[in-house]
């Protein structure tokens, strides 16, 4: 299947400053932390932006290069408040169209409920969280990304447990980044700088991994962003080699596409990536300071598409 480009969008309010996090809600509203410029954007699925939220500071609501992001199963956007060595979580309420029961813009710029975490080495701590998501159960997923390790936690910030230290042998991390869980619950993490990207069970027990340091096909160069896809393959974002990878979820190649460039289907640094509710690729292309679209499958429902149907069933 070639990836066929879509779209492209930038910040309304001026050019994004090395977007590095993006997530969608169960209304298809694209989240994406505006990381250099220390807040969050909000747009529609189109890419029409509705509006950004929080501030450069440290107090509630405020960020210091906001990272990872994800969506939790009660529709709260769950940031990796990165320098602030933290996550937070904030609500947000849709606005329900009488006429056609779907959500059109988000009616306000997100309130804050909680956050968890502060700078340290024991467990909860954090020393640079990167990545983020959440498993089937809601228990949120964080790379830990300077302390080389994965942290669990429960919906609401208490601590489960957590794997990983430095190194490079099975189960070790060199600075992990992206996070996703796919269809077996499996946790999926890019292992930076290991250049490779590893598989654990839900408990974090270790399970394969995949990928080399190269220039050549199939093989990473400092991947940064993960997402898992309608066919269930893992998507990366293979940062430095400037291009969008895909394989099985045992690890098996099976495509790439983009190159280093500023046209469209090109990339410079493409450092997220996620999927919208009809399945498609959505991709922080960092250093270009923009998002780019692109077709992706759409044989098999993700649980995104699965809740966006039964949205539109329940409101119609």
């Amino acid at each position: 299947m070639t990836n066929i480009f879509l779209h492209s969008f930038e910040g309304r309010d001026g050019r994004f400053n090395f977007p590095e996090g993006i997530t969608v809600d169960n209304y298809g509203n694209i989240f994406i932390s505006d990381t250099g410029n220390h807040f969050i954007r909000v747009f529609t699925s189109e890419g029409e932006y509705i509006f950004s939220f929080g501030r450069y500071g440290s107090q509630e609501g405020e960020f210091y290069m906001p990272k990872g992001l994800t969506c939790d199963k009660e529709g709260n956007i769950v940031v990796c408040d990165s320098w602030n060595h933290r996550v937070q979580v904030f609500k947000f309420e849709p606005k329900i169209s009488a006429q056609i029961g779907l959500q059109s813009k988000l009616t306000n710029k997100g309130k804050f409920i909680y956050s968890f975490g502060k700078r340290g080495k024991e467990e909860g701590d954090f020393e640079m969280p990167e990545g983020v998501t959440c498993d089937k159960d809601g228990n949120i997923v964080v790379s830990d990304t300077w302390n080389h390790r994965v942290q669990v936690f429960t919906s609401k910030g208490k601590f489960l447990h957590s794997f990983g230290k430095f190194g490079r042998i099975e189960g070790e991390f060199r600075y992990p980044t992206g996070v996703t869980c796919d269809y077996d619950n499996n946790i999926v993490v890019c292992d930076t700088n290991n250049d490779r990207i590893q598989v654990f069970s839900s408990t974090g027990k270790f399970l394969y991994s995949f990928g080399k340091y190269g220039e050549e096909l199939r093989a990473f160069y400092i991947s940064n962003g993960i997402t898992c896809d309608n066919n269930g393959d893992y998507v990366v974002c293979n940062t430095e080699k400037h291009c969008i990878q895909v394989f099985t979820n045992k690890g098996k190649f099976i495509r790439e596409f983009g190159n280093e460039g500023q046209e469209e289907g090109e990339f410079d640094n493409p450092s997220a990536i996620t999927c919208d509710k009809n399945g498609n690729y959505v991709i922080c292309d960092a250093r270009n300071y923009r998002i780019q679209i692109f077709k992706g499958p759409s044989e098999v429902p993700t649980l995104l598409s699965l809740c966006w149907e039964k949205i539109n069933n329940y409101n119609l």
